[in-house]
């Protein structure tokens, strides 16, 4: 009877274990936030987990929890509702744009994220071809056009993302004729690299 009696206990708390230990899957992660280039931890990231929610033909994102990335970088989450597809990543800060990836449904999740520093381009715009006064250039996409025959200027481009080769465009005007430039450069990250356009 001891016996039956001490297999029946050996059983219903093996049920139980089973029951609440598995009972749901989760989709869990850690996450090392590094500085592009550097490989720096980025110390003290908000970063935020959560899930694409639908409705209609307008999708938004629903913040379940925001953590901060602490001394090492990191920082982890855990989600209960493994009916939803969850992803992490964190908005632009004020010196940098932010970064983010979608997680596996219902598995433990290593993610590296960067951290991309605002980098700027010193363009030196000068018309050396002139046509006539209605000679413009628009520089990086921006909408500030550059007008005259004799424009010898300098301007400002950015933010770009730092610390990696990006694509600086441009369009000039002549005679009615709209071409477009670019040109792949490499952006330093908080810092200000120098090209020259000569039109």
């Amino acid at each position: 009877m001891k016996t039956l009696q001490h297999f029946l206990i050996t059983l219903l708390a093996l049920l139980i274990i089973g029951f609440f230990g598995c009972s749901k899957e989760s989709t869990s992660v850690g996450v090392i936030v590094f500085e592009k280039g550097t490989n720096k931890s980025a110390v003290g990231i908000p970063v935020n987990f959560g899930y694409s929610s639908s409705g209609g033909v307008f999708s938004s994102q629903i913040v379940e929890q925001t953590k901060t990335t602490d001394a090492n970088g990191r920082v982890s989450f855990k989600g209960e509702d493994k009916k939803v597809s969850y992803s992490v990543g964190y908005p632009n800060g004020l010196d940098y744009f932010g970064d983010g990836t979608s997680l596996n449904q219902n598995e433990h999740n290593t993610i590296f994220l960067y951290t991309y520093p605002f980098a700027y381009v010193r363009v030196h715009a000068k018309n050396v071809n002139p046509f006539d006064s209605n000679d413009h250039i628009n520089i990086g996409g921006g909408g500030g056009f550059l007008y005259g025959a004799n424009v010898d200027t300098i301007v400002i481009q950015g933010p770009f993302k730092g610390t990696q080769n990006g694509i600086l465009g441009w369009d000039i005007y002549k005679n009615n004729i709209n071409t477009h430039f670019s040109t792949e450069l490499y952006f330093v990250g908080r810092d200000t690299i120098n090209y020259t356009i000569e039109y």
